[in-house]
């Protein structure tokens, strides 16, 4: 039965096996050499051009920053957009599998994208949060949500943040 599935936990084996919990882990592990593991959460699938494209902008930002004043690091503002899903894809458990010896751990993907979701886009600076924006239900993302929501949401906070200058030098 562990065979079939390696995503089976202890308690569904108990259950169909009707022996014990630490009888079923010595015979997994010690006669069977598998072993519990908590399979990997990927965001996505990058190909090595993506990843490599992070990784030179990750390198030019570092090297721009280096020599910079300190007091400039404080001004930059940073924002980011994430879908949050109504429901929670895996708990913990069901993140675990088993897997025999020196096997690699499962990896799994992001949820599927046509499940019910909400973006929610949030920008930050070294202070602290500057706007935390969830997008209404059923709004298109588009690039005139940014410019006619989110723009001039993102320009108000900005104002209260930096009362003297605003969005000068921007």
């Amino acid at each position: 039965m562990a065979m079939k599935g390696k995503c089976i936990t202890v308690n569904q084996l108990e259950q169909s096996m009707e022996i014990s919990s630490g009888a079923i882990y010595a015979i997994l592990t010690t006669e069977l050499g598998y072993r519990s593991i908590y399979r990997k959460w990927v965001p996505q699938k990058l190909s090595e051009n993506q990843r490599l494209a992070r990784l030179n902008t990750a390198k030019k930002l570092l090297e721009t920053y280096e020599n910079c004043d300190s007091r400039r690091l404080t001004k930059i503002i940073s924002g980011e957009g994430t879908w949050v899903y109504y429901s929670t894809p895996y708990s913990k458990y069901k993140k675990r599998s088993w897997v025999r010896g020196d096997e690699q751990q499962a990896k799994i993907l992001r949820p599927d994208f046509r499940k019910p979701k909400i973006l929610y886009t949030i920008f930050f600076s070294s202070h602290g949060i500057v706007l935390q924006l969830p997008c209404e239900s059923g709004m298109a993302v588009t690039a005139s949500f940014f410019t006619e929501q989110v723009l001039p949401n993102l320009i108000k906070n900005i104002e209260k943040y930096r009362p003297k200058t605003g969005t000068r030098g921007m």
